[in-house]
């Protein structure tokens, strides 16, 4: 089985209120209808951490188009690959330089995109 998850970390986000708005926006942005998890993050201040099981989401076609999917939030994403286990991860930071797709993305501090193939 294949696990697909999405781990979102968001910054000067005050409320839980602000974090759920942001999981419903990127739930829309990827055409996507699965319950987060969302959590302080207190590794920094007002902060949330939006994790995304995508395992069981079969509508997705990840195996051409994961490059395309995480672009709908933002850009660029560095991608891992690992050759033994043909897992694939994909990692953003934001920067000065990031793209972002829609002004409500801007609260994304880091991401994280995983393939893990068992």
């Amino acid at each position: 089985m294949t696990k697909v998850k999405l781990t979102i970390i968001t910054q000067n986000q005050k409320s839980r209120e602000k974090a759920d708005h942001l999981s419903d926006l990127i739930q829309s942005t990827l055409d996507i209808n699965v319950s987060p998890i969302i959590e302080k993050y207190f590794k920094f201040d007002n902060s949330y951490k939006i994790s995304f099981d995508l395992s069981s989401y079969t509508q997705l076609n990840l195996n051409n188009n994961f490059i395309e999917f995480t672009d709908r939030i933002c850009s660029p994403w560095v991608l891992r690959y690992h050759k033994n286990t043909k897992n694939i991860e994909l990692f953003y930071i934001k920067k000065d330089s990031s793209q972002i797709r829609k002004n409500e993305f801007n609260v994304i501090c880091c991401a994280n995109f995983e393939i893990e193939n068992e």
